[in-house]
């Protein structure tokens, strides 16, 4: 064999090799370990909780032990242009990627955009998709935005909670019959009566913990209400409902 038949040999070999190392990490398996949560294994790996739930076609954030879990890569970056109404939640949610990703590949660390700007999106992992069980793209970053500073601080069963809570007056005939307008009612959340909410932009987590609440997750067992005992004296009206349990900081109730 001459030495240009032997160099195509090799370089086919070559191509060969890397090709099927690139099958075999395209995506990786990971075994669920007592105490894993999915919040948890895709900050191992680097991708989010949608991209995993995608993969093995999950309808909710319940893991157990010894389930085998596709890992799916974090893909190729790909750059966006900013267009009116943008956020960067809205921006992750269309990309599948999240915030934080997105504020490490651009060096961003506020939340300002404007139109026309250029965004490196990290991390795509899956086509773009639609909001769950009919709420909205604002929807959930509103809800978000009252997780965060409600919340911010708490376990993140805590955090769904709170979500959970406004889902929950959304179905109750006592409030309004929309999350805008439980959010909006007067007086119903300190954070938005003293503009708390509009203070921080919701992380990753208080997303993460609006979609589980907005997929069925209720760790309140159907509560309406909330609040710090350590800051609501005895005598508050809120003492007369009917409890339904505690996580963290805050007492839930019907």
């Amino acid at each position: 064999m001459n030495t240009k038949k032997l160099l195509l040999v090799l370089s086919v070999c070559i191509f060969t090799l890397l090709l099927s190392a690139g099958m075999a990490f395209a995506s990786t398996t990971h075994t669920v370990n007592s105490g894993d949560t999915l919040w948890g294994i895709s900050k191992a790996y680097g991708v989010s909780v949608s991209s995993i739930m995608n993969a093995n076609g999950l309808t909710s954030t319940i893991i157990y032990p010894d389930q085998k879990l596709i890992i799916p890569t974090a893909g190729n970056q790909t750059t966006y242009t900013v267009k009116p109404g943008d956020t960067l939640w809205r921006i992750a949610n269309k990309f599948g990627t999240t915030v934080t990703g997105i504020r490490q590949a651009n060096n961003k660390w506020d939340d300002y955009l404007f139109v026309g700007q250029k965004l490196v999106i990290p991390g795509i992992s899956w086509a773009p998709s639609t909001p769950s069980n009919g709420v909205t793209a604002p929807e959930m970053e509103l809800m978000a935005r009252v997780v965060q500073a409600e919340a911010g601080g708490e376990p993140y069963t805590g955090q769904v909670a709170v979500a959970a809570v406004i889902l929950n007056r959304v179905e109750s005939p006592q409030f309004p019959n929309s999350i805008n307008g439980v959010i909006y009612e007067p007086y119903a959340f300190e954070v938005v009566s003293n503009g708390m909410i509009w203070s921080k932009y919701p992380g990753d987590t208080a997303f993460q913990a609006t979609k589980d609440a907005v997929n069925g997750y209720d760790p309140t067992y159907g509560a309406l209400y909330f609040w710090n005992p350590a800051t609501v004296s005895g005598s508050n009206w809120v003492w007369t409902r009917q409890q339904t349990t505690q996580i963290g900081n805050h007492v839930f109730a019907k």
